[in-house]
C-alpha cells in the first residue's frame, strides 16, 4: 500500500455510468516493492487492472516491467505513453510470460526519441494495429503469432516499429505510415516477417535488417507475402541492411490501381552495414490495374567502396514506369563481379566464401518483354554500375537509357535497343546477341585513352546509329575500338552522325583538318593527323602560328621592303601532311599587302581502298597435332590424328585472307565427333565462304605402309642419337603405288610406329 491520502469525488449517476469502463489501476506508476505486473502496488489506486482492458505504462518508475501473470492471458491493450516531458522520460520493457493481445498497442508522441521494447512474444486473437508516434519508437521482440485463423497487424503512426524475432501469424501485414524494421531472421532459409500479404502505403518505409550475419546460400532470407503498393500517388520504399546476407522475396510487388507510384529498393541502408548483399525478387513487379509503377534501385551500403552488391528482379515483370539504378555508395569492386548490379531475368550473386555465380532466368520487363520506360544508370562517385539482362527471353526496350553505367548481355535471348541512348557506359555482350534497331542510336565518349565499346563473346547486330563525342582528344593520331564482340554485323541502315560513306567499309568525318575514319570490319576508330602548318616564315623572321584561330603573325622590318614592298615576300613553311594552295619559298597569290591578309589553305585528299572480298582459309593448324589438309576447291579440311587422340576439345588456329573472319572463332575449343562448319567472312562484311573441318584417325584411312631405317654397320651405321635429321624418303614405282594418293601428295602423312604425327 503507498503512503498518502485518496480522494473521491460522488458524481452524477450518468457521469459514474460513462466512466465505468475505466478500471482502477489500469495505470502503472511502479509504487510496489518489484517491477512484477500483478503487483496491485505498481497500479494506480494500488488495485489490480482488469487486464481484459488497455494498461498505460507512463512514468519513469520501474520501467523493467516483468509480466509474471499466468502464460497466454488476454491483455485489451497497451499504451506507452511517455512523452518526454518532466518524469516521463524514460523507456520501457516489457517481459517475461507471453500474452494474448486482446488490443491494440500504441505510443505517445514524445519531445524528446524514446524507443520501448516488448520482449515478451504474443498471440493475436483478433485484427491488431500497432502505432508509433513522433519520437516515439517500439521493439517487438517476441514472436508474434495468431490463434486459429489468419489474424492481421497494423502499422499506424510516424513513428518507427522493429520486429526483432521470426513472426509466424499469417494474416496481412498493413503499414499505413511511419517505418517497419525487420530483424529477424537465420541463415537457411527462415523468415523474416509473417507469411501473409504485405501492404505498403507510399510515404512508408520497410527496413529489412536480419540480426543474424550469413554467409551466402541458396534460401537466405525470405518475406514470402505479396506486397501491395496503396496510399495513392507516391513512394514506397523497401531497405536492406546487413552484412553478406540473401534476402529472397517470393511474392511479389503490385502498384496501386489508378495512381502513379514508385518501388524505392535500397541496398545497404545505413543500420548495420550492408556489404555484398544479394537481393532476390523472385515474383514480378507489376502496376495496378490502370496504373503506372516505376521502380528506382540505389546501391547504397558496403564498408567501403571496394565491394559489390546485388539486386536481381527475376520474375516476369509488367511494370511500366521508369527505371533508375543509383550507386551512392560508389561501389566498384568485388572480383571476379565488379561494382553493383541490377538483374534483370536471372540471378547473378555473390559467393563471398566461393566463386561468385550467375544463373540464367526467363524473367524480362515490360508485358510480353516489351518495356517503353525510360531508364537510368549511374556510376555514382567513382562506382561501377551495370544493368545485366540474364534471361532466355527477347527483350526489347523502347525508351531512352541514359548515364554514366553500363548495359550487359547474358542469357541467351536477344536485346534490342530501339531509342536515342545517351548512356556512356560499355555494352557487354557475354551471350546471346545485342540488337541496335533502325532509328536507334547509342553514344560513344572518346578521350586520348579511354572509350566505351560494345565487346564480349556474344553477337551485336547494329542497324541505327552512332553518336560519337571526340570533344576531349587532343591527340592528332589514334585509335579506338568500339565494337569487337565475336560476331558483329552492320545492317543498311547503320551510320555515324556527322560521317560519309561506307566506302566499302569505312566511314569518313573531316573537321578542323582532322580525319576521323570508322572501319566497320573492325570496329575501329581511328583518327588521322592534323593537315596544318607547323612553321612559317622568312629570314629574319618567324611567324607566331594560333593553331586555335587558325591566324599567322608575321612581323617584318621596315626596310629593305618597306610599306610598299610587301608583294615580293616569299614565306616558307611546313605542313604536317596535305597540300597547300600557296607554294612554299615563292610569293603567295595574291601577294602580300599592308591591309590584306593572304591565306594558306592546307588540303588533304584521303584516299579509301575499298574492302577486300577475300575470304580464303590459308592454314589450319592443330597445334601439336600439326596442320590439317586444306582442299580450298571443295571448301574441306582434313585432320587426321592417332586413334588414342580425344577429338571433344580441339582448338585449331586458322590463318585467313587479309582482315577476315571467321566463326566460330580461332583458337576456341569444339567437340570434332562430327565436322564443325567454319565461315570465313571478308573484309567488306558480306563475301563469305564455309569450310568444312573433319577429324579423323589414321585408322580410317585405306592405304598405310611402314618404313624402317637401317642403323646397322650394313646401313646408316648410327651408334649414338640422332634428333631432327633430315631423312630423305624417295618413292618410286617399285616401293609406292602412285595410283592411291592424290598427284600432289596432300593426303600423304607419316606417323610414328604408334600413330603421332611427324
Amino acid at each position: 500500500m503507498k503512503i498518502g491520502s485518496t480522494l473521491r469525488l460522488a458524481l452524477p449517476l450518468a457521469c459514474a455510468l460513462a466512466s465505468s469502463s475505466v478500471h482502477a489501476g489500469q495505470i502503472w506508476d511502479g509504487g510496489g516493492g518489484d517491477a512484477n505486473w500483478n503487483t496491485a502496488g505498481n497500479w494506480d489506486g494500488d488495485v489490480l487492472p482488469t487486464f481484459t482492458n488497455a494498461v498505460t505504462f507512463t512514468g519513469n518508475t520501474r520501467t523493467a516491467a516483468v509480466n509474471n501473470l499466468t502464460a497466454d492471458s488476454v491483455i485489451g491493450g497497451i499504451n506507452l505513453t511517455n512523452n518526454g516531458t518532466s518524469g516521463k522520460t524514460n523507456a520501457f520493457t516489457l517481459s517475461s510470460a507471453r500474452i494474448t493481445l486482446g488490443g491494440d498497442i500504441t505510443t505517445t508522441a514524445s519531445s524528446s526519441a524514446i524507443t520501448d521494447t516488448v520482449s515478451l512474444a504474443m498471440i493475436l486473437d483478433g485484427s491488431r494495429a500497432v502505432t508509433t508516434n513522433t519520437n516515439h519508437s517500439l521493439i517487438i521482440g517476441g514472436v508474434v503469432s495468431e490463434t486459429s485463423g489468419a489474424q492481421n497487424l497494423t502499422k499506424n503512426g510516424p513513428g518507427t516499429l522493429r520486429f526483432d524475432s521470426i513472426n509466424t501469424y499469417s494474416g496481412s501485414s498493413t503499414i499505413n505510415a511511419g517505418t517497419v524494421e525487420v530483424r529477424a531472421g537465420t541463415a537457411g532459409g527462415s523468415a523474416v516477417w509473417g507469411t501473409g500479404p504485405i501492404s505498403l502505403n507510399q510515404g512508408t518505409t520497410v527496413y529489412l535488417n536480419p540480426a543474424t550475419q550469413a554467409i551466402q546460400n541458396t534460401s537466405g532470407f525470405t518475406v514470402a507475402g505479396p506486397i501491395t503498393l496503396s496510399g495513392g500517388a507516391g513512394t514506397a520504399n523497401l531497405k536492406f541492411s546487413g552484412n553478406d546476407n540473401k534476402f529472397a522475396l517470393s511474392g511479389g510487388v503490385t502498384g496501386q490501381a489508378g495512381v502513379a507510384q514508385t518501388l524505392a529498393i535500397t541496398q545497404g541502408a545505413s543500420i548495420t552495414g550492408g556489404d555484398r548483399e544479394n537481393i532476390l525478387f523472385t515474383g514480378a513487379i507489376s502496376n495496378g490495374s490502370g496504373g503506372t509503377l516505376g521502380v528506382s534501385v540505389d546501391f547504397a551500403g558496403g564498408s567501403s567502396s571496394g565491394q559489390s552488391a546485388f539486386v536481381n528482379l527475376r520474375g516476369q515483370n509488367t511494370f511500366t514506369g521508369n527505371l533508375a539504378i543509383t550507386n551512392s555508395k560508389g561501389l566498384n569492386a568485388g572480383s571476379p563481379n565488379v561494382g553493383a548490379w541490377l538483374t534483370i531475368g536471372g540471378e547473378r550473386y555473390n559467393g563471398f566464401s566461393a566463386p561468385a555465380a550467375a544463373t540464367v532466368g526467363n524473367g524480362f520487363l515490360g508485358a510480353g518483354a516489351d518495356y517503353s520506360g525510360n531508364i537510368s544508370i549511374s556510376n555514382g562517385s567513382g562506382g561501377l554500375t551495370t544493368l545485366a539482362f540474364l534471361t532466355s527471353a527477347n527483350q526489347i526496350l523502347r525508351g531512352v537509357i541514359s548515364g554514366t553505367g553500363s548495359l550487359h548481355q547474358g542469357g541467351s535471348g536477344t536485346l534490342t535497343l530501339t531509342n536515342a541512348n545517351t548512356y556512356t557506359g560499355s555494352t557487354t555482350v557475354n551471350a546471346g546477341t545485342v540488337v541496335l534497331a533502325s532509328g536507334g542510336s547509342l553514344s560513344f565518349v572518346i578521350t586520348d585513352t579511354t572509350n566505351n565499346r560494345i565487346t564480349g563473346a556474344g553477337t551485336a547486330n547494329l542497324n541505327g546509329t552512332f553518336n560519337l563525342n571526340t570533344s576531349a582528344v587532343t591527340v592528332t593520331s589514334g585509335s579506338w575500338t568500339l565494337v569487337n564482340t565475336t560476331t558483329k554485323s552492320f545492317g543498311a541502315t547503320f551510320g555515324l552522325t556527322d560521317f560519309t560513306g561506307p566506302v566499302g567499309n569505312i566511314y569518313t568525318k573531316t573537321s578542323a583538318g582532322q580525319i576521323w575514319t570508322f572501319n566497320k570490319s573492325t570496329g575501329v576508330l581511328a583518327l588521322s593527323s592534323n593537315a596544318i602548318i607547323t612553321a612559317f616564315g622568312i629570314p629574319g623572321s618567324t611567324g607566331v602560328i594560333n593553331q586555335g584561330t587558325k591566324t599567322i603573325a608575321l612581323t617584318v622590318p621596315y626596310t629593305p621592303w618597306g610599306i610598299s614592298g610587301l608583294a615580293p615576300l616569299a614565306p616558307t613553311f611546313t605542313l604536317t601532311t596535305g597540300t597547300c594552295n600557296q607554294t612554299s619559298g615563292s610569293p603567295p597569290s595574291p601577294t602580300f599587302a599592308s591591309a590584306n591578309p593572304v591565306t594558306y589553305t592546307v588540303t588533304v585528299t584521303v584516299t579509301v581502298t575499298p574492302a577486300s572480298t577475300a575470304c580464303v582459309m590459308l592454314a589450319c593448324d592443330f597445334g601439336a597435332l600439326g596442320q590439317a589438309a586444306i582442299n580450298e576447291a571443295a571448301g574441306t579440311v582434313v585432320m587426321t590424328v592417332p586413334p588414342s587422340q580425344p577429338v571433344t576439345s580441339l582448338a585449331p588456329i586458322f590463318t585467313l585472307s587479309a582482315n577476315a573472319s571467321i566463326n566460330p572463332t580461332s583458337g576456341s575449343p569444339r567437340n570434332f565427333t562430327n565436322p564443325v562448319v567454319y565461315r570465313v567472312t571478308a573484309e567488306n562484311g558480306t563475301t563469305f565462304k564455309d569450310y568444312t573441318v573433319s577429324v579423323q584417325t589414321f585408322a580410317a584411312w585405306a592405304y598405310s605402309g611402314s618404313l624402317f631405317i637401317n642403323t646397322t654397320p650394313a646401313g646408316a651405321n648410327v651408334t649414338g642419337s640422332v634428333n631432327d635429321f633430315p631423312l630423305l624418303v624417295r618413292f618410286n614405282s617399285n616401293n609406292f603405288n602412285f595410283a592411291q594418293a592424290q598427284s600432289d601428295g596432300r593426303d600423304l602423312r607419316f606417323t610414328t610406329a604408334a600413330g603421332t604425327s611427324l
